[in-house]
């Protein structure tokens, strides 16, 4: 369904020239000259990479830029990955889930740097091997799964040869959501992929055991939804070492004793009860709050009363690593559910309109949301703002958010530079009668300063009542390598307009690579 293009009323500003330089993380991981492994532990649903028990801590990683698709691009740009492993590497992440696109191979060079990359940063791969969408003859699995098969094969073929070598690729997972979840079509679907107990085995056993077949180190499992997650005992997988799940709802909310969602998983005799180990390789929220009415299939929102809400993002992503920490298989409780969780989504994708059923819009950030998808709190799922950083339109350094400061709390035992008192001064610069602005803020352990400012991107209607787009960019604006606990008129290098809204967010990054974050802090430029 279309949708009318809508004037623009506000764009990003000027982007300044300097920032402090990016930390290097001191005695980063050594590269090493062999591939990694990964199995699952006999008799329990730990998972061991390289022979130490794991746990998978990290994101669905596929940035895209502001203004470009995937389509004909590529999330693996070096420069940006090795910025964005420095982060993680710092905020205790472990494990990246990243897509065999169909346009790897042209890309084959740019995926291996930014593997290495992150290996370098102690952070692994998953890799999700999707049917190639570029085969136009692929058969349809429910009518001819044989077929289906033979064509699914030589792409996963291809992927496999190319990355079971690199020491970042830890796992595979064949097909995301293929038992009908990904469009609705469960009732046709679910039975072919996932087979039935004590019947025919499903088309994802076969391309499973096919996949362990060109690699024995690395263990294999299929990414499952709404159609299965639920009923995983009446599934005929045999050879998925794993299942990737995405629960959404119930990993917020799991409910209480033998009914916890992540107890029946290890509880034989339940529906959803699975002896394979388990990674929750999708959950989260999105952090706008959209208050509105109808508009076509979606929502529009209140320019008055919506806005990004980070604390709420926050306060949701965090419980349900609590909840998932609470089911993690360990030497202690090796009969565990989980050995971990990504969450969608490590960047905001620009393109993502009311998740594709409308055209994409890369150059827009829309705050259309539907009712009919993912929408926790307020009810509505914005699919643009999933992220828990924000997207870039270059290979900067982005700016990270409250919930990805609330999970490295939670995943890494570095002390965070957690910041309090932030305010921002604005002056007139003498004798240019221009706009100064200094920031100033303590920090809960010593770390530098990095400070971003977008100029106020939000867009309204023809009405001026409802805002359907937010595309304020942020660019870096300066900042102080100093390594301090008390942060004291810090210079903002940007070029300020009279009269302009301006927001500005700052970052401080211990020698540890442990950062910290605050919300978006709204400045009027009227000096």
């Amino acid at each position: 369904m279309g949708r009318a293009r809508l004037v623009r009323l506000a764009v990003a500003g000027t982007i300044a020239a300097t920032i402090a330089a990016p930390l290097t993380l001191a005695n980063p991981r050594p590269v090493r000259a062999a591939a990694s492994t990964s199995s699952v532990k006999p008799g329990t649903k730990e998972v061991l990479v390289n022979g130490s028990v794991f746990t998978g801590k990290g994101y669905l990683y596929w940035p895209s830029k502001i203004g470009t698709t995937l389509d004909v691009g590529t999330w693996a740009d070096p420069t940006e990955c090795e910025n964005d492993a420095q982060l993680l590497q710092g905020a205790g992440a472990t494990l990246m889930r990243v897509s065999w696109d169909d346009n790897a191979p042209a890309f084959l060079s740019d995926y291996q740097q930014c593997a290495q990359s992150f290996f370098n940063h102690g952070i692994g791969f998953l890799w999700l091997i999707q049917p190639p969408e570029s085969s136009g003859s692929l058969p349809t699995m429910e009518n001819d799964p044989q077929g289906f098969i033979s064509t699914y094969e030589p792409w996963i073929q291809q992927a496999v040869n190319d990355v079971k070598d690199w020491p970042a690729t830890y796992m595979y997972s064949i097909g995301n959501e293929l038992d009908g979840s990904i469009n609705g079509t469960c009732s046709a679907a679910e039975p072919v992929w996932m087979g039935r107990a004590g019947g025919a085995a499903g088309v994802a056993d076969a391309l499973i055991s096919y996949t362990k077949s060109l690699d024995s180190t690395h263990i294999v499992g299929t990414d499952v939804g709404a159609c299965s997650e639920a009923q995983l005992s009446t599934a005929n997988v045999p050879s998925t070492d794993f299942w990737g799940i995405h629960p959404y709802g119930e990993s917020h909310d799991p409910g209480t004793g033998s009914s916890n969602y992540f107890t029946e998983l290890s509880t034989p005799g339940t529906a959803q009860y699975t002896p394979k180990p388990v990674l929750v390789d999708e959950m989260g929220t999105d952090r706008y709050n959209c208050n509105g009415g109808g508009f076509g299939n979606g929502i529009i929102c209140a320019y008055a009363t919506s806005g990004e809400d980070q604390a709420f993002q926050r306060s949701w992503d965090v419980q349900i690593w609590n909840n998932i920490a609470a089911a993690l298989s360990s030497d202690t409780n090796p009969g565990n559910a989980t050995f971990g969780g990504t969450y969608f989504m490590y960047s905001d994708l620009w393109w993502y309109s009311l998740a594709g059923f409308n055209p994409a819009t890369p150059e827009f950030h829309d705050v259309y949301g539907s009712t009919s998808g993912i929408g926790f709190g307020d009810g509505v799922e914005n699919f643009e703002w999933w992220g828990l950083t924000m997207a870039t339109t270059d290979s900067a350094r982005r700016v990270t958010t409250q919930a990805f400061d609330g999970l490295a709390a939670l995943w890494s035992s570095n002390p965070q530079p957690t910041i309090s008192n932030a305010s921002v001064n604005l002056s007139v610069q003498v004798p240019f009668s221009t706009c100064a602005a200094t920031v100033s803020f303590d920090t809960a352990v010593a770390g530098n300063t990095e400070i971003y400012v977008g100029l106020d991107g939000r867009v309204l209607d023809s009405t001026g009542i409802y805002v359907v787009q937010d595309n304020t960019i942020y660019g870096p604006a300066g900042g102080d390598g100093t390594q301090e606990t008390v942060h004291t008129n810090i210079p903002v290098i940007w070029n300020f307009v009279g009269a302009q809204k301006y927001f500005v967010v700052i970052r401080s990054t211990t020698a540890a690579g442990m950062s910290a974050t605050t919300a978006p802090i709204p400045i009027v430029a009227n000096c």
